[in-house]
């Protein structure tokens, strides 16, 4: 109720008090007196009715806001062209509230992705692989993404989610729950003991070269916060609010260190480290994790055994 209604309620309010009044002092007729007072009563009545209503009228718009609100998916692919990229599964069949963002450097006319909206960014990192971080973490800064989007899922490209909506919308809640970090992740399924250990299982699997891996693992060591025994998560998924503060201020954290691009280009030790540093546990989400995915395709980048040997094999070509 605006300022304008409370005035015009009031003086009306005031006008049939008065009129009740002078009836009596005139010693109107009564039935005039009982139409004045019985007037006023309905007013009343029909005022306690929308104020005792309010609670109800609130909450049915908060649920018309969210369900206006999209829960998004979002994945990035950088590369000089189409047929180096890893290849998207089609999401033209899912409904809405269903929606999908692809954040690249090809557009349309150079790549079809259907069911995907594209942010087409045009950075100046020197790694291919930080291009694809920024809309991996950082998502939550475009306003079209932060304005649809309800909730937001990071997924990799060779991984399709389940069309089963009331999971998404548990997950939902939970990241919008006040008392919570806002995001979850699943815990890392090999159990690592902590970052040495990650960062030895990267070096034997050449994820990264040994002086990438040496450096990161020696900028950590020299922090305040750094633990060798910490949870490593995985960052296959990730899921936030993108109205979260908390996970706003982790991620930001993140990235001031990442895109610098001083040592390892893998983000699941730096995360988890930070996670750490900041002393924030992400919910889990509320199943395993292959029930909530399924493989899509696969290719020969990315995930199917790819191999780094040099800095030149992640730097930018296009």
């Amino acid at each position: 109720m605006n300022t304008d209604q409370s005035l015009k309620i009031v003086g009306l309010l005031t006008f049939l008090v008065v009129l009740t009044t002078t009836f009596h002092s005139m010693d109107v007729a009564s039935e005039s007196m009982k139409a004045s007072e019985a007037l006023l009563q309905q007013f009343l009545d029909s005022s306690s009715s929308r104020f005792s209503s309010g609670g109800k009228s609130y909450h049915q718009t908060l649920q018309q806001q969210q369900s206006q609100k999209a829960i998004c998916f979002v994945t990035a692919s950088y590369a000089l062209n189409e047929t180096v990229m890893d290849p998207l599964p089609d999401m033209t069949s899912y409904k809405w509230p269903f929606k999908f963002f692809l954040f690249t450097n090809l557009k349309e006319t150079q790549w079809a992705t259907p069911g995907w909206e594209k942010v087409v960014t045009d950075f100046t990192y020197r790694r291919r692989i930080t291009h694809s971080r920024y809309g991996k973490f950082l998502s939550w800064k475009y306003p079209r993404i932060s304005n649809l989007c309800r909730s937001i899922f990071y997924i990799d490209s060779t991984i399709e989610p389940t069309k089963n909506l009331s999971l998404w919308e548990e997950a939902t809640r939970q990241m919008e729950a006040m008392d919570g970090p806002g995001f979850m992740q699943y815990p890392h399924p090999k159990n690592r003991s902590g970052l040495p250990a990650e960062f030895r299982a990267i070096r034997r699997s050449r994820k990264d070269t040994y002086l990438n891996v040496n450096k990161s693992w020696t900028w950590m060591e020299k922090d305040p916060s750094w633990r060798p025994k910490m949870r490593i998560f995985l960052n296959t998924c990730l899921g936030y609010n993108p109205k979260s503060k908390t996970f706003q201020r982790v991620s930001q954290s993140f990235w001031e260190r990442y895109s610098l691009e001083l040592d390892s280009w893998r983000d699941q030790p730096l995360w988890s480290f930070n996670l750490n540093r900041h002393k924030v546990i992400p919910l889990n989400f509320p199943d395993t994790f292959h029930e909530i995915f399924k493989q899509a395709n696969m290719s020969a980048y990315g995930h199917n055994g790819h191999t780094y040997r040099t800095d030149s094999e992640v730097n930018v070509q296009f």
